[in-house]
């Protein structure tokens, strides 16, 4: 794979985060169950953006999130893309630090719309530029029945942080090690 500049690189992440916003607008609006599919963007070798939704069905169990895992993989090889972004949505729990035993954390999506938030995560790797990840939270305005997206303020501290190292660890992270 030919390496990348960190001008293309970015230039690929704005081009994903405004369709992402782009999509929230349109399909956003007037729809309070609109959500984010999980869905893959590649760079391919033709030079093209690919955008790749992936089966939700995959994401029900382990199982399936290690073929989804296997098959992103594949795609990434096959398309000889030098970059990707993998987005979720998902739940984040709203806790009081002082109230939370760190040995029986409560799932996000089995408590009240109250105690957590909806989270669009997007990852950004490359082959041979470090990680790039981002966060926003995603809102919905009963009273303009809209949709947006605002960034996550802690999330997005550690792609500030000073240690060149910090990355993004889990499943659907570091596609291009190994």
């Amino acid at each position: 794979m030919k390496k990348i500049t960190q001008e293309a690189f970015d230039a690929f992440k704005i081009r994903v985060i405004n369709k992402c916003m782009k999509d929230i607008k349109e399909n956003g609006a007037n729809n309070n169950d609109f959500e984010f599919h999980p869905t893959l963007y590649l760079k391919a070798f033709n030079k093209t953006n690919k955008e790749i939704p992936l089966p939700g069905q995959l994401f029900n169990d382990e199982k399936g999130k290690e073929i989804c895992c296997n098959v992103i993989k594949e795609m990434i090889i096959l398309s000889e893309s030098p970059m990707m972004c993998f987005i979720t949505e998902g739940y984040q729990a709203r806790l009081n630090k002082k109230d939370v035993d760190i040995n029986n954390l409560p799932r996000p999506s089995q408590l009240p719309e109250d105690q957590r938030d909806v989270v669009l995560f997007m990852c950004f790797e490359s082959y041979n530029l470090p990680q790039y990840f981002i966060s926003f939270i995603k809102t919905y305005n009963k009273d303009t029945d809209i949709w947006s997206l605002k960034p996550h303020p802690r999330i997005n501290e550690i792609n500030n942080s000073d240690d060149p190292n910090s990355s993004v660890e889990g499943r659907f992270a570091n596609f291009y090690s190994n």
